[in-house]
């Protein structure tokens, strides 16, 4: 199992949703709010301190929030 890779991918999908956030004039007590999530929460997943990443269901929620397909949130390149 490559985990160097997941690791990547999950840096890269992090980086999106710090990315569409700001696009979205949202802050991240705003946004976690919004999620559901606490914002401390948020910022340990922005800044890419959750090693597994988060749940599916988080990202469900993200993508519905921030306007972007899920897909596109969560695909490398």
């Amino acid at each position: 199992m490559n985990t160097k890779k997941y690791e990547e991918q999950i840096r890269i999908t992090v980086l999106k949703i710090s990315y569409y956030r700001r696009l979205n004039k949202l802050n991240q007590t705003k946004l976690a709010e919004k999620v559901g999530i606490t914002p401390g929460f948020l910022s340990k997943l922005e800044g890419g301190k959750i090693a597994n990443g988060a749940p599916l269901i988080i990202y469900m929620k993200l993508a519905d929030i921030l306007q972007v397909e899920l897909e596109k949130l969560l695909k490398a390149f």
